[in-house]
């Protein structure tokens, strides 16, 4: 059987020969470019093994497996292969798309294994009867995201306890359940625990992950005071769980020592979650982190997101005894001249405290005073050795990225993947950045470095007062900026002409289940999501 990784590159490639695009690699490298598009006209498709065409649509979209179907026949049979319809994602937001999911399950529902809903929009009787068409699923994996749009934006008829008690139902007609998440749903105590409860008496024995960011609403802890240890009873009931992800005001010592005594290995990935208020943060002993930290097999990922707080972030939850492998910074709303310091004190903290055991960092913010802090993020990266993963969306300099690769060389840092996004105001700033990013390239592509760097700069901030942008990957660069005349040029003259990069793609989201619930992207799509979200909590 063809390796997953194989079958990915050979969709990739796929894809470049059904969508041509333009992309400009290396200047200098005109003979590597030759050789490249050579080797690609020379590809011979039709000799491919129909399990490998099959592979290869797992990683393709359905308009890319459309144009695919059109090649011959047996590329068509391969496309409606039974097994590419085991996932799938339903975008129930429009009133068209809940009875477009109803046909699909119709004729498909019985071979779907795991499946995604993305909530929107009023609850009305297309995604009843949606819901009610996937009792006779057997599924494996259940998302369920952003549920409490449904009860928000209805008028009243469609209350949320209706609405869950349709989603208990279904939940009770799954008895193999693997993984479940339900995100956004803003539940008030009885009713979450309720939902809780279905899960354990259908697939109890089954579950191995679980997900519950924003399952409550935001005061649960202030008006059910006993809420944490009841619902750490309610988590126990999973005895092969070893993915949970939930809110850290959720979290308590016993439901820590739990995951620490279950002999199974266990990922614990926490989500910490401060929006318009502060919510108030439990103390969970330093002991009980102690506790787990003794366990080598548990691993703890955390989130913080929109926080207003830097020093109750270092102080109350950034402890020492954190077996911490993974730390996401997601928006922080108290970026400011006046916290630099603070920003400062925090990431030399958490190389201090975590230097030994993170291998992930991710820092997205949007505020001007990014550059100050260059230097502390570079010390961060030294003082963490096993660190292979850096995801920095913000503002630094054009010169920050050519100080990593420097570092890189000099195996002073060890970073495995790379990824870099920034949004310019000024178009000087965009043009240094980008030329900072074509001469270090080749640096890149020679470092075996899985990166992706982005730069862009809106229509009124453009020279040319249209959107320009850069993108560089592991397969090359697309260069609005200066390629947009040459590309208009040579397309018109040959569209074969041309290196394609299928990696390249605009931000959108990502596919549920290769890693469930583990890859953050899928929770955090930047400040558009976050902005959803804190109008949903203002309606409850």
């Amino acid at each position: 059987m063809i390796k997953r990784e194989m079958a990915k590159t050979f969709a990739e490639a796929l894809k470049a020969s059904l969508e041509t695009r333009l992309i400009v690699v290396d200047d200098s490298d005109e003979e590597e470019e030759k050789r490249l598009m050579k080797q690609a006209e020379q590809k011979p498709w039709e000799c491919l093994p129909y399990n490998v065409l099959v592979n290869i649509c797992r990683f393709l979209q359905g308009k890319d497996r459309s144009r695919m179907a059109l090649v011959c026949r047996s590329w068509y049979e391969a496309t409606k292969n039974p097994s590419l319809w085991r996932s799938y994602v339903f975008y129930l937001y429009s009133n068209n798309e809940a009875p477009r999911g109803l046909s699909w399950l119709s004729t498909r529902v019985n071979h779907l294994r795991h499946a995604t809903i993305m909530c929107f929009g009023n609850f009305d009787r297309y995604r009843d009867k949606f819901l009610r068409a996937l009792h006779h699923a057997s599924l494996l994996n259940l998302d369920i995201n952003g549920a409490a749009y449904w009860w928000s934006a209805s008028t009243g008829r469609a209350t949320c306890d209706t609405v869950v008690a349709k989603i208990v139902r279904l939940l009770k007609t799954q008895r193999r359940l693997m993984g479940f998440q339900m995100r956004q749903a803003m539940l008030d105590f009885k009713t979450g625990m309720g939902v809780l409860d279905a899960i354990a008496a259908a697939s109890g024995n089954t579950l191995l992950r679980l997900g519950l960011e924003d399952f409550f609403g935001d005061d649960i802890v202030l008006n059910v005071p006993s809420m944490p240890e009841r619902f750490a009873q309610g988590i126990m009931k999973f005895p092969n769980l070893n993915d949970l992800t939930i809110n850290y005001e959720y979290l308590t010592d016993s439901l820590l020592q739990w995951l620490a005594q279950t002999g199974k290995k266990k990922s614990v990935q926490l989500n910490v979650v401060s929006w318009l208020t502060n919510i108030p943060v439990p103390i969970v002993s330093r002991h009980a982190w102690a506790q787990v930290a003794t366990q080598s097999d548990v691993r703890v990922y955390l989130i913080l997101q929109n926080i207003r707080s830097i020093r109750e972030v270092t102080d109350a939850i950034l402890l020492p005894e954190i077996p911490l492998h993974r730390l996401d910074i997601v928006g922080i709303a108290a970026l400011g001249n006046d916290n630099v310091q603070d920003i400062i004190l925090m990431l030399q903290h958490i190389g201090d405290c975590y230097g030994k055991t993170l291998s992930g960092f991710r820092l997205w913010s949007d505020n001007d005073v990014c550059e100050e802090i260059e230097e502390s993020i570079l010390q961060l990266l030294r003082k963490t050795p096993q660190l292979t993963y850096l995801d920095l969306h913000m503002d630094v300099q054009a010169q920050f990225l050519g100080i990593l690769c420097t570092l890189q060389t000099k195996k002073s840092i060890h970073l495995k993947t790379l990824r870099m996004a920034r949004s310019l105001t000024d178009f000087v700033e965009f043009e240094g950045f980008r030329h900072e990013v074509r001469t270090w390239f080749p640096v890149l592509r020679e470092l075996n470095l899985d990166f992706h760097i982005r730069a862009e700069s809106a229509p009124n901030h453009s020279a040319w007062n249209e959107y320009v942008f850069i993108i560089a990957d592991v397969a090359g660069i697309v260069d609005s900026a200066e390629d947009k005349f040459q590309a208009e040029d040579t397309f018109s003259d040959s569209s074969n002409n041309n290196i394609t990069n299928p990696n390249l793609r605009t931000p959108s989201g990502s596919s549920m289940f290769e890693s469930p619930f583990r890859d953050t992207s899928l929770y955090y799509s930047g400040s558009e999501d976050n902005c959803k979200k804190c109008e949903l909590k203002s309606k409850l």
